[in-house]
């Protein structure tokens, strides 16, 4: 039996729970894995060895270089697309065990279709463009961590590109997650925290006062501002700026930004898509798969028991 990392108490037993019935699940798609992998990896095969021979025919009939790369690139696009065709229902299945079993567990929601999130508060405080008109929205998690509730959604927000001859255009502005944690026994003044990109943050102050960091480091990897650099600095210790950053790397993120304001912990940090089944070209009962979520769980659980107290 496969011992997971359960660096939590409400991830203590996951591995006995996966053990049984839900390792027995993924083996039962295992062989469904290996086939739809196999017929993907053919139709990549052949529309690459295709698109190589149509490409070098145009290229020594025609001297286009361009006309080379172009082929190529859409024989490799095409196949590339039918192999995650081919893998989809099996992949989609995957995700779904592996994330309901991690978040049953520890008592917390998901849900993979998300039709609406209040994001607005989050360009309130100052975390997201104001500019940002609309969005999609995948993959909440929900639940209580010691009297506080949260919510984490998947989001991709666009704004109105201006730039763009058509007036209806709009660009990608964020991608990744957005958090908001609702503290019942605290009150916060508002303290907005971005990573450090000296001179780029000065339009983001609006009105706050800056905040020194205790610790040099994360002194030199973010920038702080408040409207009391006393409570500032209090909840913005080291313990809780190192659960933050291990939220942010649990989640392969990157310029994680957030900010405390009445009773909520609002947290936007830039991802790539989360809780995926990842590749299949390994099996699907490969332990990584479920860490992965458990890691990320953990991270979430440390950061909302930190401020909680």
């Amino acid at each position: 039996m496969h011992q997971f990392e359960e660096s939590h108490p409400r991830l203590a037993g996951f591995s006995q729970v996966y053990a049984g019935e839900v390792r027995a699940t993924l083996l039962a798609d295992e062989g469904e894995r290996r086939k739809m992998a196999r017929a993907g990896l053919f139709m990549l095969l052949a529309c690459g060895s295709g698109a190589f021979i149509v490409g070098l025919c145009v290229f020594l009939l025609f001297g286009s270089f361009t006309g080379l790369l172009f082929i190529w690139m859409a024989g490799g696009l095409l196949g590339l697309l039918f192999y995650a065709s081919a893998t989809h229902r099996v992949r989609h299945r995957t995700k779904a065990t592996l994330t309901q079993s991690v978040f049953a567990h520890i008592g917390w929601t998901f849900t993979q279709a998300v039709s609406d999130f209040d994001y607005k508060p989050f360009l309130e405080v100052g975390l997201l463009d104001s500019r940002i008109t609309g969005g999609r929205f995948e993959d909440a998690v929900s639940g209580e961590v010691r009297g506080a509730a949260f919510t984490a959604v998947e989001a991709t927000l666009h704004r109105p590109n201006k730039n763009s001859r058509n007036k209806g255009a709009i660009q990608q502005e964020f991608h990744g997650q957005l958090i908001v944690m609702d503290f019942p026994t605290r009150t916060f003044g508002r303290t907005v925290v971005y990573p450090d990109k000296g001179v780029m943050n000065w339009k983001r102050r609006d009105g706050l006062k800056r905040v020194g960091l205790v610790d040099p480091t994360f002194e030199r990897m973010y920038e702080a501002y408040g409207t009391d650099q006393v409570e500032a600095r209090v909840i913005l210790n080291p313990t809780f700026m190192q659960q933050m950053t291990n939220l942010k790397t649990a989640l392969l993120g990157r310029d994680a930004t957030f900010a405390f304001d009445t009773n909520r912990l609002f947290i936007a940090i830039k991802t790539r898509n989360r809780f995926e089944a990842g590749s299949m070209r390994r099996s699907l009962d490969d332990p990584e798969r479920a860490q992965r979520l458990l890691t990320e769980a953990s991270a979430i659980l440390h950061l909302i028991e930190g401020v909680a107290g």
